[in-house]
């Protein structure tokens, strides 16, 4: 499709290398930037789905090539806005939001995915020092942006989209 472009890349703070490690999971859907917790809280243990998508594959981990959302941002045509932009990235999500820079006025709406928890939370699923909900509610604020609406998502993650 002409309006479709695939990279082999993951989006965020592309640091000095612009490489970074990939914590696979064994589901392979909470792949993330962030390192897969080494043993799972216990009121996830009994949740096969969170269980599973937590647990490190054992294919192990790999190095990606990571790309900032200014980059992204910066390829499309001058003056394009972005309608919708909705950022999944598994714990990184401020990361993701703060590799835009400037950009990020380019951007109407924002969807990002957050856990409601205290800042070092036990049960941060990545770890306690995930960002938590207020520190991206604080951070996209400060750029502008106003929350509309938190739906659950995962609610024994207390997860929000």
């Amino acid at each position: 499709h002409p309006r479709l472009a695939l990279l082999e890349a993951a989006v965020g703070d592309p640091g000095q290398a612009g490489v970074s490690t990939l914590h696979r999971s064994r589901s392979g859907q909470c792949n993330s930037l962030l390192p897969l917790p080494a043993s799972l809280p216990p009121n996830l243990r009994n949740l096969s789905e969170v269980a599973n998508c937590l647990t490190p594959a054992k294919a192990g981990n790999v190095e990606v090539r990571v790309l900032s959302l200014s980059s992204l941002l910066g390829a499309l045509p001058s003056g394009q806005e972005v309608t919708l932009l909705k950022i999944d990235a598994q714990g990184s999500d401020l990361a993701v939001i703060l590799s835009a820079g400037s950009a990020l006025h380019r951007v109407r709406r924002l969807q990002v995915e957050v856990v409601d928890l205290a800042k070092g939370h036990a049960w941060m699923p990545y770890g306690p020092g995930q960002p938590t909900k207020e520190d991206i509610v604080r951070a996209l604020t400060a750029r502008g942006f106003i929350l509309d609406a938190c739906r659950p998502n995962v609610p024994e993650l207390r997860e929000e989209n």
